[in-house]
């Protein structure tokens, strides 16, 4: 049984809004590895009074993220100012399952500069692509608007 904590651990500064709205409420789940850790957070986190949802690694579909229909945005495919949300994050690589976790939520996710730029990357099958600014272009829908809930989450900033 093993509580991991987030899930990244920080993201470069001029990411840090596109993060927020690609990752979205996973951002705020507790990190654990198995059903029985879950548990006992549950059991903890209930009689503190908290609330807080929680990310099972175990519980990850394994490869959904790698079949051919979800296949990982190959950075060929990226136009100039473009990253991949997997790439503009931090995390603890060497936990498998944790990575592979990065990979399901976020590997078919990519940020660019504004809508122009969103617009030419959606024929690309990214399942949403996320502007600096926080707009979502997500099935040829533009989302918009401010969360303050994720945007007042302070995230560590690698550079």
């Amino acid at each position: 049984m093993c509580i991991r904590d987030r899930l990244i651990t920080a993201c470069e500064k001029k990411y840090d809004v596109a993060v927020k709205f690609g990752l979205g409420k996973y951002l705020t789940h507790l990190v654990v590895d198995d059903e029985s850790a879950a548990t006992s957070c549950n059991i903890f986190l209930k009689d503190a009074g908290v609330m807080k949802e929680i990310l099972i690694l175990s519980n990850i579909p394994r490869g959904v993220y790698l079949t051919p229909s979800t296949a990982m945005i190959s950075p060929d495919v990226c136009v100039p100012g473009s990253v991949r949300l997997v790439d503009a994050i931090e995390y603890n690589a060497n936990i498998k399952k944790l990575k592979e976790a990065i990979l399901f939520i976020a590997g078919k996710k990519i940020i660019c500069d504004d809508l122009q730029s969103a617009r030419k990357l959606r024929t690309g099958g990214f399942k949403e692509i996320i502007t600096f600014n926080g707009e979502i272009l997500k099935q040829g829908v533009i989302a918009g608007g401010r969360n303050d809930a994720l945007l007042g989450l302070e995230l560590q900033h690698s550079k």
